[in-house]
């Protein structure tokens, strides 16, 4: 519990008044940075700290009368106390069954650790710098590192010696088993993390094709591979919701769709406030017709594996029986992946094999 001075209290205030959401919000933040760069290091530290604060509320802050009246809540009182958890988001119909709502609601009050996944040319080098810097680490793994959440990474980054990635998304495409000679195509790559973690896995003879509807991204994926000294994939710049690939056939291919990003809230807890929940049905179709045009993609025998960032049923059980029902594919297990409710996001994946053409 902290007091805050009646200044303090009308800057933080603003801060989030002002905030439309266009940017997420630490860029929307770093921008304010610059423009009042007479707020000291511990302003600039507590104003953050209560904005995040004021998002991690969720639904629940609708119950104040004004933005000023809960930041007033925040510095008075203990969540895990004084927080009413079933209206951080209170929908739990929409929830998967296999997710506790108050429990993953409960976890949004945390910020959430940071987690790199190791390069292997460089796992000699990150250990002994973390302990030379004197940056308090766990090793998970010997290829996943877990950092407190306001570490700095940037001279980690910059030298390729590993790359931000949440637990979940390491353990569930950690589930994708590649062969020798293989060919796959992650057809949603964004900026390429999860084909970052099997290029770092699998060292053997395989080919990678990346697409996104973004060139930008592309972009980014492009530098990524480079910096990390990974072989480059084939990219494509593809609008999977209106055209097909083309003639090439793969053994495997990875649709991590666009989705709510529902599982990601407690990492970006802005987001869960300005969620709107008609939302979920546009992706939920907009998923449909990627998946429907990936699969002619796909060869027989082949397996789809479906991944989303989001809790809700719409988006994964539901979407994984209309894959069986109507595209005709064989469904092999599905899963969700987190750590646990305040130290991770939640993914979810659904392993299919292709049966008929």
């Amino acid at each position: 519990m902290e007091i805050l001075r009646p200044l303090q209290k009308h800057i933080i205030s603003q801060i989030i008044d002002n905030y439309n959401g266009d940017l997420p919000f630490h860029l929307y933040f770093n921008q304010l940075m610059k423009k009042n760069r007479n707020w000291g290091s511990k302003d600039r530290k507590l104003y953050r700290h209560f904005a995040f604060q004021y998002f991690r509320l969720g639904k629940f802050v609708h119950q104040f009368e004004n933005t000023a009246a809960v930041i007033d809540f925040i510095s008075c009182n203990d969540f895990s106390e004084s927080v009413n958890i079933e209206q951080i988001f209170p929908y739990p119909d929409i929830i998967s069954k296999k997710i506790n709502h108050q429990s993953w609601s409960k976890g949004m009050l945390y910020q959430r650790p940071i987690y790199l996944a190791v390069n292997k040319k460089y796992s000699n080098k990150l250990l002994p710098f973390l302990k030379d810097s004197n940056i308090e680490y766990t090793e998970l793994n010997e290829l996943l590192i877990q950092l407190p959440y306001d570490t700095s990474c940037q001279k980690i980054i910059e030298n390729g010696w590993a790359w931000i990635m949440d637990v979940a998304s390491q353990k569930i495409i950690d589930k994708v088993d590649i062969r020798e000679y293989a060919s796959v195509w992650d057809c949603c790559s964004g900026a390429g993390g999860k084909s970052l973690f099997l290029k770092n896995k699998f060292n053997f003879k395989w080919s990678l094709t990346c697409s996104d509807i973004r060139a930008n991204i592309i972009n980014n994926l492009k530098k990524r591979f480079q910096l990390l000294g990974f072989s480059m994939p084939n990219l494509l710049q593809k609008d999977l919701t209106i055209e097909l690939l083309g003639n090439d056939l793969f053994d495997i291919v990875i649709a991590d769709v666009p989705c709510s990003g529902s599982g990601t809230w407690g990492r970006n807890p802005e987001n869960l406030l300005k969620f709107n929940l008609v939302e979920i049905e546009t992706f939920a179709k907009l998923q449909k017709k990627i998946v429907t045009h990936a699969i002619h993609s796909l060869k027989l025998g082949g397996e789809l594996f479906y991944m989303t960032c989001s809790v809700f049923e719409m988006e994964n059980e539901m979407n994984r029986d209309f894959f069986i029902n109507q595209l005709g594919l064989e469904f092999i297990e599905d899963a969700y992946s987190f750590l646990n409710d305040k130290e991770s996001d939640y993914l979810y994946m659904a392993k299919f094999k292709k049966i008929k053409v």
